[in-house]
């Protein structure tokens, strides 16, 4: 007499690798057809693109780069058009393997999509983040802490910067309000020697951050000309 599995067990089990495969197939097709847009996005813009490059991800220290481990992938690389900055836009991530009491190990990926705009010179460091969620991330920077007169501006930003005076010539008034506007967009951001560099939470995205860019280059412009003398290098 056979031991063979009922019929309907067998069809549930050729059922289930047939689902299998159709997700694989499609998780295969996606990543071809998406990685094809983004070649192709690049090649219009004139831009260069690269698949995987992890020497981008070791280029800047602080959030939300970890010192070991971490990928870049998906690098834009080339000249914002509109203001003649360099850039470079990727995704990166990293994983991080935690072990509870019972010795089972679990495993999360965090995603960013990091922006970093080209500046005319190296300038001092300065970070600003927002009050609450980035608050503990800032401090890894260093720095000094830099209160402002705006009551508005101090509540929803923390500053941070090596030289409090750079600061204070930085975030003037105008700047200040603009910040409080469209600048929120793009906040964390920090000065990070001849880059100023940005990110967010997820997946890189090509119908975003162009436009992040162009808020970078505002935020580049509204530096006053006194800042760069005098602290250029």
């Amino acid at each position: 007499m056979g031991y063979g599995m009922p019929p309907g067990v067998v069809l549930l089990f050729v059922a289930m690798a047939a689902i299998f495969v159709a997700v694989v197939v499609w998780a295969i097709q996606a990543e071809k057809k998406r990685r094809e847009a983004l070649i192709n996005f690049a090649a219009q813009n004139g831009w260069r693109f690269t698949q995987r490059d992890d020497r981008y991800a070791r280029m800047w220290q602080g959030e939300p780069f970890r010192l070991f481990g971490g990928q870049a992938k998906e690098i834009f690389e080339g000249i914002w058009a509109p203001t003649g900055h360099h850039f470079i836009a990727f995704g990166y991530s990293y994983t991080e393997t935690h072990t509870d009491a019972q010795g089972h190990r679990t495993s999360t990926t965090y995603h960013f999509e990091v922006r970093a705009l080209g500046l005319p010179r190296a300038l001092p460091r300065l970070s600003i983040s927002s009050e609450g969620f980035w608050t503990k991330a800032g401090k890894l920077f260093g720095g000094q802490d830099i209160e402002f007169e705006s009551d508005d501006f101090s509540r929803a930003f923390r500053v941070t910067a090596d030289d409090a005076r750079f600061a204070y010539g930085v975030i003037h008034p105008q700047f200040m309000e603009w910040m409080l506007g469209p600048g929120q967009t793009i906040v964390p951001w920090r000065i990070d020697n001849a880059y100023l560099v940005t990110f967010e939470s997820g997946q890189l995205d090509i119908n975003r951050f162009p436009h992040r860019l162009s808020l970078m280059a505002d935020l580049a412009r509204q530096i006053p000309e006194p800042v760069w003398t005098t602290y250029g290098r």
